[in-house]
Order: C-alpha cells, then structure tokens, then sequence
C-alpha cells in the first residue's frame, strides 16, 4: 500500500474521533501525536498508547508506524480497525501531500517547508560528521587487527571471508589477498578444516595446528544444542527473520497473520540444518507466497538444502583413514580406502572428488595412488 493510499485511511475517519497512537515508548507515542498536530492534523482526538498506558476498553481506530508486528503483545484491548501508515519517517513530499489535503495557505507551507529544510542540513552535516568519525574508527581498528599476535579470521553471514590479518597469514602460510572476498567452500582445504572442523585438539596432535595457539583460543568451550532439541528457539527465530524480510517488503502481512495455521508444522520440523536452514525455509515461503498467505510449507522442507558443516560425512571418514595409512606408511587408492572405511567404492570416489576440489588431496596414477596434501 502506497504512502497516500495509508493517508486516505487516516483522512478517511469520521471528524472528531478518537484515535489510538501506538509506539513502543511512552516518548516516542507523544512525539507522534505532536507530529500530527504540528502538521495540522487536529481534526482527531489523539490518545497515545504505549506499555504500561492505561487501558479504558473502549473500542477506537488505532494508528501504528510500520511496527504492528513487534508492538502486538501490547495492543488496546479494543480496536476499531487499525492503520499502519509506514515507517515514522515522514519525507517533504508526504508533508506537502498532507498540507495540501488540510487547504494550508501557503504562508503556513513555506514555513513548514523551510523548517524542514533547515533540519535537513543540520543533519546533513551530523551524519557526514559520523561518516568521518566511522572510517577514523575503521582504519584504528584495521590497524589494531593487523598488527595483534593472534590471527584473526571473520566472516560475513554469507560465508565469505572479511578479515584474514597478518598473524593468520603466518599461521597458515596463505596470502590475504588470496582468501579475503572467498566463500568458505572455496578455500583451502586445511584452512576449511580449521574454520568448520569440530576437532581442532586432533589437528594439534597432527601437527597441523599450533599448539600455543590451541591453548589460546580453548578457554571456554560452548556447545550449542542443535534446533531440533531447544524447539522454543524456532518460533522467535523464525518472527525475527521474517522481520528483517519484512522491512524491504512492507507489503507482507504481520507475522501471526502469514503463518496462520501453519506454526505447528514449523515447530515440528528437526531442521536439521539449525537456524540457517531456518532462515531458508522462511525465506522460501515469503519468495513463493501470493496475496499474502504463506504457502505449503512442506515443499520448503524439500526444496531447501540444510545448511552442515564441513567436511561431510563421507569425506571426513575418507580424510581419517588416509591419514591414518600415510602414519603407517601405506599407499591408498580406492579399493584399499573402500575396505578401510567400509564405504562403497562408489561413495569414495564421489568423497575423494570433493576432497580433491578443496585441494586436500592429490590423486596420481600407479602406485603412488591418493596422497594427502597438508
């Protein structure tokens, strides 16, 4: 719905009514109501409500700012019908739109409009302040992140590589310029290995990781149950994604009202893929939707993949046992790995394939057979 179709809404109450204002502060329900008196809206009697405002029962319009399905724990509980009319920021083309209906002369619209223009450039200037302020911060903290002994490596929600500091280059003797910017999937395979491998005490025994560094980091070790067994973690998850969907796509519905009958299916799904996999199904049902109503949710189920950590199953048995034969000193080819691990030759192929791709082995014909790369 469009800014002016939301205005018609409010214009369109009878003269004189009573008008609830709800915000999530007390502040900020009042400054809304002086919002609409500034800009000559006086026709209503406004009555703020926010928490812990006093609730008479008595049925009335309710006007909301685009935060309905955050505020809907805390609603009057008698309401007319209710008008969202967007995010609270109002630009100057919404205040001329509004003037213009009310029939302000045009003294009283220059000065509004110059108000808002002289307000415009005071934060203008605040705003590039800040910017100047931020990239000050940036580049102290790029320098703090270089220059500590630790090596540091983050990624983004997405699974890229953001940082990867001079002390990480070091440790695994890999050029930033070669992995920053890169998916996980696609880098190194000792470095995937690091990044999403539970056993990283093993690697130390291996040689593979320092052992000072070790000692380091395993402080204080936390294990996150998975989805499937903290299921009253799925549902706010679950409202949060969808509010952040929610915030570029302000045509959906609240949250209670798209997933209306469709929760308990939610609920009861394992997810195996724990709250990515959870992003994704959301994600899906708000792409595949119409008209606002949520769709069949157990295509999502299907149609996405669940999100699990490196390496998977079959190649972290194939990389055990070729660690393993390389310690006694025995060449692997695929029959030999087929009896070690008692997984189909098939299935070692299709694991030696991937661990290939991520360049932690080398597969060489004759005798030499499968050799891993450290």
């Amino acid at each position: 719905m469009s800014a002016a179709q939301r205005l018609d809404e409010v214009f369109g109450l009878p003269e004189g009514s009573e008008v609830y204002v709800l915000n999530d502060f007390k502040s900020s329900a009042y400054d809304a109501v002086r919002l609409f008196e500034t800009l000559g809206l006086n026709q209503f009697r406004y009555i703020p409500f926010y928490p812990g405002a006093k609730d008479d029962g008595v049925a009335r319009p309710l006007i909301t700012f685009g935060e309905y399905d955050d505020q809907c724990h805390y609603l009057p509980r008698c309401i007319e019908k209710i008008i969202d009319v967007g995010i609270r920021t109002i630009d100057i083309s919404t205040i001329v739109e509004i003037m213009l209906r009310l029939g302000l002369p045009d003294e009283k619209m220059h000065q509004v409009t110059a108000k808002y223009v002289k307000d415009l450039i005071v934060l203008t200037r605040e705003i590039n302040h800040l910017n100047h302020n931020n990239e000050s911060m940036r580049r102290e903290m790029e320098t703090i992140v270089q220059t500590v002994d630790e090596g540091i490596i983050t990624l983004d929600a997405c699974d890229n590589v953001l940082v990867f500091n001079a002390a990480a280059e070091k440790i695994f003797n890999l050029s930033s310029s070669d992995i920053v910017g890169r998916k996980i999937s696609s880098l190194p395979g000792r470095l995937i290995e690091f990044l999403s491998y539970a056993d990283i005490a093993q690697l130390v025994r291996e040689g593979s990781f320092r052992e000072d560094l070790y000692y380091r980091l395993n402080v204080l070790p936390l294990h996150l149950l998975p989805l499937r067994e903290r299921r009253a973690d799925i549902l706010p998850l679950a409202r949060e994604i969808y509010r952040e969907m929610a915030s570029s796509l302000p045509e959906l519905p609240p949250f209670d009202l798209f997933f209306a009958g469709k929760l308990d299916e939610l609920m009861q799904y394992d997810f195996p893929g724990n709250a990515r996999q959870l992003r994704n199904v959301v994600e899906f049902l708000v792409c595949t939707s119409e008209n606002g109503l949520c769709p069949d949710i157990s295509p999502a189920f299907d149609e996405v993949v669940p999100s699990r950590p490196y390496p998977l199953e079959d190649e972290q048995i194939v990389l055990e046992a070729l660690r393993e034969r390389e310690k006694r000193g025995e060449a692997s080819g695929r029959r030999s790995l087929a009896v070690a691990t008692g997984l189909s030759e098939d299935r070692v192929k299709k694991a030696l394939a991937i661990l290939r791709e991520r360049g932690s082995v080398e597969i060489r014909r004759g005798r030499a057979g499968i050799v891993l790369l450290h």
